[in-house]
């Protein structure tokens, strides 16, 4: 590995891209490795690099302590090997006059312990406990009212489909929906195996349990307060079960088990529409792979588009949902995914009760979730567990040395 002194402007971003922190990429596109080493923290307290992070910088402030420590400890090496080659005259010994000019000669280096950047991404995995149970609840609570929802969808026979535009230039496909719920298992495959990956999963995995959670809450109200007629002649729903509460609870469990897919065949209930669940996941399963996988995984990120654009667009190809409730899913899942992040990388809109954002009903919740995350959560990854492995970027080690 080159020299950090002899990095270049290139060498540094690709610096930055690996240790996890790319968004400093722009903003240092001009800094070559001896300009690297010589920025302090009061750099990051003016412009541009005051906006990059909320945490002042910390997390790259200790990274380059690091580097300058192993810039020292190479210029340290290599001075004393070119002193014993032939920086003394022939016959000369290097003399110690006892401990205190051993002592004179000790380079003290400051270590940095890493206890900072611990503090400043707690993983409390209690809080992300109860975001799950957050979700889970708001899950069972949708089945449970398209379970009563489906009891008051009208008969096709006597209110016919709506009109809708898309399905006036496009036929029905009927396999289309089969392929919008196989690209969703894909992409929440995809994101189950990247959240598992992460460094801060705890963190990320609150936020996605919170945000999921709140969208199939929000849809709770949006599919009870107003039932459409079926989108399509296609449909058979289920008999209605007029205050069975047994047959309905058995319904329930089945839909539960099923994950409301109907390629499981678990969902056979009508009513479910405004809005759509499925474009919520394809959308929000989406969102979060690319907000935590690093740029230069590109390919994986447009890949991941795909799979959703496709699948939001068989969801309307199969006309088992109006165009307004794919609409509404999307509007509603992105505006609440970007809400909540820009206030997770804003200090001041974290804790200030001044700011707009802080009128939400959920702002108490997000509060408690985010008080003791310091900073932009960084798109670090290793492997879980007991199945850690060495890191790939390989620094040096040391310990400390107390002298009496």
């Amino acid at each position: 590995m080159k020299k950090v002194v002899s990095w270049s402007a290139e060498d540094v971003s690709d610096w930055l891209s690996k240790e996890g922190m790319p968004e400093y990429i722009d903003n240092l596109r001009q800094v070559d490795g001896p300009a690297l080493l010589r920025l302090t923290r009061a750099d990051f307290q003016i412009p541009p690099l005051s906006l990059v992070s909320s945490d002042g910088g910390q997390q790259l402030l200790e990274r380059l302590e690091t580097l300058r420590i192993e810039t020292h400890i190479e210029a340290h090496k290599n001075g004393h090997a070119n002193g014993h080659a032939g920086g003394l005259p022939n016959g000369i010994k290097p003399q110690r006059n006892g401990m205190k000019d051993f002592r004179m000669e000790m380079v003290h280096i400051p270590i940095p312990t890493g206890e900072a950047t611990r503090s400043s991404l707690p993983a409390e995995w209690g809080k992300t406990g109860i975001a799950f149970v957050y979700a889970l609840v708001c899950f069972v609570t949708t089945t449970i009212i398209i379970s009563v929802v489906h009891e008051r969808v009208p008969p096709k026979e006597h209110t016919p489909p709506l009109p809708d535009k898309f399905f006036d230039l496009f036929d029905r496909v009927e396999w289309a929906f089969s392929i919008c719920e196989i690209n969703g298992m894909l992409l929440v495959g995809l994101w189950l195996i990247q959240w598992i990956l992460l460094k801060h999963r705890s963190i990320i995995g609150r936020r996605f349990f919170f945000i999921v959670g709140t969208l199939y809450m929000y849809r709770c109200i949006t599919m009870y307060i107003t039932t459409l007629p079926v989108p399509g002649m296609h449909f058979k729903c289920s008999p209605k079960l007029l205050g069975n509460w047994e047959a309905q609870a058995r319904r329930i469990m089945k839909m539960i088990a099923g994950g409301g897919l109907s390629i499981t065949g678990s969902h056979t209930m009508c009513g479910d529409y405004l809005y759509s669940g499925h474009t919520v996941m394809l959308t929000l399963t989406y969102l979060f792979i690319k907000e935590y996988s690093p740029k230069r995984f590109w390919w994986y990120q447009w890949f991941c588009w795909t799979l959703s654009a496709v699948g939001i667009f068989c969801i309307l190809l199969a006309h088992d949902h109006y165009t307004v409730d794919v609409v509404v899913a999307y509007f509603i899942t992105t505006r609440l995914f970007w809400w909540y992040h820009t206030m997770a990388n804003q200090q001041s809109l974290k804790k200030s009760q001044s700011n707009p954002f802080s009128r939400v009903w959920w702002y108490k919740l997000f509060q408690y979730f985010e008080e003791n995350v310091n900073g932009t959560v960084p798109r670090n990854y290793q492997l879980p567990l007991s199945w850690r492995a060495p890191r790939w970027n390989r620094g040096v080690k040391y310990s400390r040395l107390d002298i009496q």
